[in-house]
């Protein structure tokens, strides 16, 4: 794609800019200790005369180990009396009204109910920060795809609902999409407006209806998921999309705001140049995929780690051999690393915007756990994150797991691996979601089939075991090969938890039963949970249950033993 003059300039202005962000925060890495030390201490400042700050005696506070003694480790049920006052309107409770709570986060709690987390301005902009650090680093390593097109930007809405007392409720990644600078915004491939329109199905339509005539050059948005969702779609919707596109039509249901009908009116002019092209696509190769459509992508950019890992194997049938870059740890709670190099899941810690404690992967049972600063941890240990925000999250345990790969100068570069409350233990054998994704990852290698929908659950029986339920389309996928995927699976995690191999060993612990359900089933649970919290692109689906009743609230068309022989 050959850019203006005016184009090319702005370019050179972004780049100037993207560089100028990386060397000083390449600089400020080497200084880990004492940027700590300097963001703690000016949160709690700003935070001294509220609610929470004279309850805990912020203003006494000098230094970190003070911090600990003054302020106990909290979990959101900790907090939420707070945010129950913010949420009706008070002021000075968690934050200094002077720094003014803009909106509520929502984020799905380990509950049915969701979480409501604080954004201040302040906050907000530290998240932005971070991306734009993120942001510009990936330009350094994939600049020429101002060349090869657009930027495709999957984000929910920043305004869903609206609470008595004024204040909205949405998600951060909306809120921080609307703010890119009019320098960045041109490269986007389409307005912001599209992120306001629900509900989500017609949302995502009129993003991929934009989307078709666009050369899109990169692909962002955290679930890869989502992502598959999305081309599926297309594919599946493909007449609507191309008589859309031909016509210069939209086929939605959602009555749009004269704003959204203005921002999408340049977008929906007719082409049908471009149904063409796309009818001779499926023409070609029988069905409609990005790799046809969008020739020009030079990366998809989401999160590639942890139990997601099962999505991201699936790209290359949709996308082809495209690079696949890491997004960051990021959440509801605000962005803690920033991607740095190739390494899948791994990113700097963002030591300019948050304050970091770890508490170490043993402790984690512990009443007291200790914590460990950011400084402290060892390179191929696991922790737990703590972090303070600026919205007012204090010794927030985000139980999330995650590994140190290494210092970036003094600053750790962490992974994230699996939530921490995903585990599951009948004897002790303590198995993590992590654990079973990385099973199932092995067993579709191994059988040369795909299954993406699962869920590993306990029953108890003399001996207790483990079920693996899967959907009756996965099931047939895997009839001809059900020993072998399950034994793939048992093999899988004795070989990366030990304390279930012994448990196997020992008879403690049967071995996994396959169970199928009927198709749709963990469908309709993530539509039923994203109505009551949560965003599309930050679902995670629960691969990894331990409630003993869960057999109980389903009914399997087949069991183990009705696809395989079964085993002790």
């Amino acid at each position: 794609m050959k850019l203006s003059p005016i184009t090319r300039l702005k370019k050179a202005l972004f780049k100037a800019y993207a560089k100028n962000l990386c060397l000083a925060f390449e600089k400020q890495t080497a200084s880990c200790r004492e940027i700590q030390d300097r963001v703690l201490l000016a949160k709690l400042r700003r935070n001294q005369d509220t609610v929470f700050g004279q309850k805990h005696n912020f203003k006494q506070i000098h230094f970190s180990q003070d911090y600990f003694h003054n302020v106990p480790l909290h979990d959101y049920e900790d907090l939420e009396p707070y945010i129950d006052r913010i949420k009706r309107g008070e002021k000075n409770i968690l934050t200094t009204a002077k720094d003014p709570i803009e909106m509520f986060a929502l984020s799905s709690g380990t509950t049915a109910d969701p979480k409501f987390i604080p954004v201040t301005e302040s906050f907000r902009k530290e998240y932005h920060h971070g991306s734009l650090m993120w942001a510009a680093r990936l330009f350094y390593q994939l600049e020429d795809f101002f060349e090869r097109g657009k930027i495709l930007q999957i984000s929910s809405p920043a305004k869903q609902d609206q609470l008595p007392s004024g204040l909205w409720c949405g998600n951060i990644s909306g809120a921080i999409a609307e703010m890119q600078k009019p320098i960045v915004k041109q490269f986007y491939a389409m307005p912001k407006e599209v992120a306001r329109i629900t509900p989500a199905a017609d949302r995502f339509y009129t993003m991929m209806r934009i989307a078709l005539t666009q050369r899109v050059g990169i692909l962002i948005t955290a679930n890869p998921s989502l992502i598959l969702n999305l081309v599926e779609m297309v594919d599946k919707q493909r007449d609507t999309l191309i008589s859309d596109i031909c016509h210069g039509q939209l086929s939605i249901k959602a009555e749009l705001t004269p704003n959204i009908k203005t921002a999408l009116k340049p977008y929906l002019k007719p082409n049908p140049e471009r149904a063409k092209e796309l009818t001779e696509m499926i023409t070609k190769r029988g069905s409609l995929l990005p790799r046809d459509y969008w020739p020009e992508l030079v990366a998809i950019a989401c999160w590639t780690g942890g139990t997601l890992v099962n999505y991201i194997e699936q790209l290359p049938d949709y996308f082809g051999d495209i690079p696949i870059r890491e997004i960051g740890l990021m959440a509801s709670e605000g962005r803690f690393t920033i991607p740095w190099d190739d390494a899948p899941a791994t990113g700097i810690l963002d030591i300019l915007s948050h304050f970091f404690e770890f508490i170490p992967e043993d402790e984690a049972d512990h009443e007291k756990p200790k914590t460990l600063l950011a400084h402290e941890i060892e390179k191929g240990k696991r922790y737990f994150l703590v972090v303070t925000t600026s919205s007012g999250l204090y010794r927030y345990k985000m139980h999330d797991l995650v590994e140190v790969t290494d210092f970036y100068h003094g600053t750790p570069m962490v992974k994230f691996l699996s939530k921490g409350s995903r585990f599951a233990s009948i004897t002790g054998e303590k198995i993590s979601e992590f654990q079973i994704v990385k099973a199932i990852q092995e067993a579709n290698h191994v059988t040369g089939k795909h299954i993406t929908w699962f869920r590993l659950f306990p029953s108890w029986d003399n001996p207790p075991y483990y079920n693996l339920m899967i959907e009756r389309n996965d099931a047939e996928k895997i009839r001809a090969v059900a020993d072998q995927f399950v034994e793939v699976c048992e093999n899988t995690l004795q070989g990366v938890n030990i304390e279930y191999q012994s448990k196997r060993h020992s008879r403690r612990l049967g071995h996994i039963r396959l169970r199928v359900v009927e198709n749709g089933i963990f469908s309709a649970e993530k539509e039923k949970k994203l109505k009551k919290s949560g965003s599309e692109e930050q679902y995670k689906p629960l691969y990894l249950s331990s409630d003993l009743q869960m057999a109980e609230r389903y009914h399997f068309l087949e069991e183990f033993h009705n696809l395989a022989v079964s085993k002790s």
